[in-house]
């Protein structure tokens, strides 16, 4: 035991150290981080400032010199003059005044002197608004090493001012130490610099002393590029500093077009005088981290304490159970008890009431007690004892006179068996027997009908509507739901010889026995459909209940092979032929019924020649504008003309297309044909919906492949919407995220289909990069009659306007649907009320008539037949 203590504490002390190692690196990592940036960030806006405040030097003695030239003219005095002798009284000290011959050079007092043949000053580079040079280098034979600021004024006339003496006022030095200062064009070339950088590089980079293809260089040369604000760490002089730059104005430049250059305001700061000013976050971080540590340090000695608390209660336990006698049992030959042994006494209530052994309960059937002793197997008695019953498992072994039964308290072990059973038995909503017990019952009865020809029968009764419900209200009013349909069944059973099983989520199973005949099963769903009426009463709330019903009669004569498993196909198969099925609600299963498995195949054959032939085309659904009573969009839908499916839904075979990921290929086709008609609908001023599954946007190169066609077709930006549904979007949001708004950024629009049926919030929305919401056409089917479907519609038109989604109702199908939408706040609809999907000579028609010459207006009162799109 000391050994163990021992070793326990070793192992937590070498888990503590370990853990505040690494508790100090990320402490090390997130303090110089964190700290680094904040500076850089500081010292980014201090450089900022700095360089406003030069552009506001440069501009106001720009405007300066303009209106005094234009005074000094009115005035018809000699404009050099006035401006070297009372300019500059006014404002910073001019030292010369020069005219600019292009392409010449400079005339100074009278005298032209032609610009150097060095390359770096080029003609053509001379002046634009301002320069920074050196008439000794930019002049020929003209000997004057001064650093001159060239302004050029409206007029084409060259002032020129001491470049130290007007800038050194300008860089104020503050609470963060400056080490040097530059002022560089956007090639990097130095045009001044503080007296303690006395540089005699020409150009900044070499100043870094680093190579054009260091990492620091190219993030330097990107910023000077780019106008943007940078700031970097790096060496200067020997020295670690933070290097800060900051662009000028574009109005501030040298040269002329196409080859003027901007300048850059450029900063380096001592490291430490930088971070100096943010050491209280320093400390609070410390702070943090060792806080952090002290309740790591509280919670590992917590779990020391536990676990040491732990296998000192197992030591003692054992130790226990080894000292406890067990329990002993003696009886004769015939399970007479004989002797019972004090630990029996002790622990078991009443026990001089037990004369036999049959006097006690057992798990093992009654009738088998005996045989079990006398062949020595083991036996589990369920005893009471003062406060519960306890599993006592004995082990038979033979003895002078009879046997002796020795037994080991097993409450523990068998009570969690009956939990575990009762868990993979029994359905946790309703506590019906689930899919395993039916399995089992199944195994259990397929074997003894063929031994008394008895007629069953397995009801399968899907609940349709659960959906539904579970969408419009909470995951309580389902489960309320569920268990108030249960209840129905059991009543209509009541005098039935009948077991209920709940084996899905909206699925309930009945197995009925010994049935007189299979049309009683017939009877049995009408009473049950009588009782329901197709609504249930659950938390004061009236439900629609929507049910559909498989039968499969258990007849072992009429197959080969009949088992369990195949009788639950037989009655699942049964279900889905109902659900497909618009003309009966229970289908009782027959072999014609395998068939479907069959035509699915055949149809994923002849897909995948439609797919290599490419034989599709492109329908287009009308999205309608109320107020302007035009069409203002397109949903772009591909259809499959096979005669062999002409009457079969689109979504047969894009659900199918979905599952044997044929539908990358189907959606490549469906955008390829809608591009290249897209030319044909830029006259009329709509936008054009592309759905996209989810199979599609998940894959490598989708987005650069929409930018691709949409370049190659000339397709005008936010015409194109991008359809993706709501639920893949929550599903999958880190995955497609990113992608979407690349997609936007690119000119396409984004539509979330579908809204309403995931567990996305209007305000979460509003951040990602989406323009419309279409919502669940679920909602509107049942807006006429469901209070529930008509507060969510009107809350999420509400809500979208509010953060300035358009909304787009979809599925509108009767008059009465379309007047409540109105009133709701909705202006766009779509859906049969107003037209089906066409192809595309008749919806170019119907462009033409409602969008150009204005003909025809829709009629938004009219009736139409439920259809689906």
């Amino acid at each position: 035991m000391r050994f163990y203590t021992q070793k326990l504490t070793a192992i937590f002390a070498l888990v503590f150290v370990f853990f505040a190692a690494v508790l100090f690196f990320v402490y090390t990592a997130i303090d110089t981080q964190y700290l680094s940036f904040r500076a850089m960030e500081n010292l980014k806006n201090i450089n900022q400032s700095t360089a406003v405040r030069i552009e506001q030097s440069l501009r106001l003695d720009l405007d300066r010199l303009d209106a005094f030239i234009a005074d000094a003219e009115m005035a018809g005095r000699d404009i050099d003059t006035a401006v070297l002798e009372d300019f500059r009284a006014q404002s910073n000290p001019v030292r010369l005044v020069a005219e600019h011959v292009e392409n010449v050079g400079f005339r100074i007092d009278g005298t032209l002197y032609r610009f150097s043949s060095n390359p770096f000053y080029n003609p053509l580079n001379a002046v634009h608004t301002l320069n920074i040079n050196r008439l000794s280098d930019m002049l020929e034979d003209y000997d004057d090493n001064t650093l001159y600021l060239i302004m050029q004024t409206e007029d084409g006339r060259l002032v020129l001012f001491d470049a130290y003496h007007y800038f050194e006022p300008l860089f104020i030095t503050g609470e963060v130490r400056r080490v040097n200062y530059f002022i560089i064009d956007t090639y990097a070339q130095i045009f001044y610099q503080d007296d303690q950088a006395s540089s005699s590089k020409f150009f900044f980079i070499d100043v870094m002393q680093v190579g054009p293809n260091n990492l620091q260089a190219n993030q330097m040369q990107d910023a000077l590029e780019n106008r943007e604000h940078n700031a970097l760490r790096t060496n200067l002089f020997g020295q670690a500093v933070y290097l800060v730059s900051s662009p000028l104005s574009e109005s501030f430049s040298a040269g002329h077009q196409p080859d003027f250059y901007s300048f850059h305001i450029i900063q380096t700061f001592d490291i430490t005088d930088s971070i100096a000013p943010f050491a209280y976050l320093r400390n609070a971080l410390l702070g943090v981290f060792i806080l952090t540590g002290l309740l790591s340090f509280v919670g590992l000695f917590f779990i020391y304490r536990l676990v040491l608390s732990k296998n000192n209660d197992l030591e003692s336990s054992r130790l226990t159970h080894y000292y406890e006698k067990p329990y002993i049992v003696k009886v004769g030959h015939r399970a007479n008890i004989r002797w019972v042994n004090r630990t029996f006494k002790r622990n078991v209530s009443d026990y001089k009431a037990y004369k036999q052994l049959g006097d006690m309960a057992f798990t093992q059937p009654p009738e088998d007690i005996l045989d079990h002793i006398k062949r020595q197997r083991t036996l589990t008695a369920i005893l009471p004892f003062k406060e519960e019953k306890r599993y006592i498992h004995f082990t038979v072994v033979k003895s002078p006179g009879g046997y002796t039964l020795v037994g080991d308290d097993m409450t523990d072990i068998e009570g969690r068996y009956d939990s575990l059973r009762m868990l993979a038995l029994t359905n946790p909503i309703t506590l019906l027997p689930n899919r395993n017990q039916m399995i089992g019952d199944l195994e259990v009865l397929l074997k003894k009908q063929r031994i008394d020809e008895a007629k069953h029968s397995l009801i399968g009764i899907e609940i349709v509507s659960i959906k539904r419900i579970k969408l419009l209200m909470s995951e309580k009013i389902v489960r309320a739901t569920l268990n108030a349909i249960k209840s129905r069944l059991e009543e209509t059973l009541e005098k039935s010889d009948a077991t209920v099983y709940h084996t899905d989520d909206n699925t309930f199973v009945v197995l009925m026995h010994n049935l007189p005949n299979h049309g009683a099963v017939i009877s049995f769903v009408d009473r049950l459909n009588q009782v329901i009426s197709d609504q249930a009463a659950t938390d004061k709330n009236l439900l629609d209940i929507e049910m559909k019903f498989g039968i499969f009669h258990i007849e072992p004569e009429k197959y080969a092979q009949l088992n369990e498993r195949l009788c639950l196909e037989h009655v699942s198969l049964a279900i889905e032929h109902a659900k497909t099925s618009t003309a009966q609600d229970v289908v009782i299963f027959n072999l014609g019924l395998t068939k479907f498995t069959t035509l699915d195949e055949l149809m994923e054959v002849d897909l995948a020649k439609a797919i290599q032939n490419e034989d599709f085309i492109m329908y287009f659904q009308p999205q309608i504008d109320h107020d302007e009573n035009r069409i203002f969009g397109l949903e772009a839908l591909i259809r499959w003309p096979h005669p062999r499916y002409i009457n079969e839904s689109p979504l047969k075979f894009i659900k199918l297309a979905e599952h044997n990921n044929m539908i990358i290929e189907i959606g490549r086709i469906a955008m390829r044909r809608t591009f290249e008609v897209m030319k044909k609908f830029e006259p009329y001023d709509v936008e054009v919906s592309i759905n996209v599954s989810p199979v599609q946007m998940m894959q490598v190169g989708f987005v650069n492949e929409m930018i691709a066609l949409r370049n190659a077709y000339d397709i005008k930006e936010n015409v194109i919407c991008i359809e993706i549904t709501e639920t893949f979007l929550m599903t999958s949001f880190e995955q497609i995220i990113d992608k979407l708004r690349v997609l936007r950024n690119n000119g396409f629009n984004i539509h979330l289909d579908d809204f309403g049926t995931g567990y996305s919030s209007l305000a979460y929305l509003s951040d990602l990069p989406i323009n419309t919401l279409k919502i669940d056409r679920a909602f509107i089917e049942h807006i006429e009659t469901d209070r529930y479907s008509r507060a969510i519609v009107g809350t999420v038109a509400s809500l979208a306007k509010n953060v300035g989604f358009e909304v787009i109702a979809e599925g509108v199908e009767t008059p009465n649907q379309y007047q409540l939408l109105r009133r709701a706040g909705y202006n766009r609809f779509q859906g049969f009320i107003f037209s089906p999907a066409v192809n595309l000579s008749t919806i170019l028609e119907m462009l033409e008539d409602y969008n150009i010459k204005r003909s025809k207006t829709f009629d938004f009162t009219k009736s139409s037949r439920s259809r689906k799109k």
